[in-house]
């Protein structure tokens, strides 16, 4: 499975990062919203796991542009 992190807390992408790809996963992870849009509508990916609160662009504005051109199924993480 080919998953797109995009998560701005270095030890919460960490983690993650490494237990998807303990379980088999191939994980690229981007660390601002800018970043993860040019990345999710540059390549197919099978999930995207995506944090709301993101600098340079927020989750839901990814997430509203991503689904302009793209069905890439999604799961949102927050703090709040």
């Amino acid at each position: 499975m080919h998953l797109l992190l995009v998560e701005d807390n270095q030890h919460i992408g960490s983690n993650i990062k490494q237990f998807l790809e303990l379980e088999g996963c191939v994980v690229d992870w981007m660390t601002d919203g800018r970043e993860g849009l040019e990345q999710a509508l540059k390549a197919t990916y099978d999930c995207v796991i995506l944090d709301i609160m993101l600098p340079e662009l927020d989750g839901v504005s990814l997430l509203n542009e991503l689904r302009t051109q793209k069905k890439t199924p999604v799961i949102m993480t927050t703090a709040k």
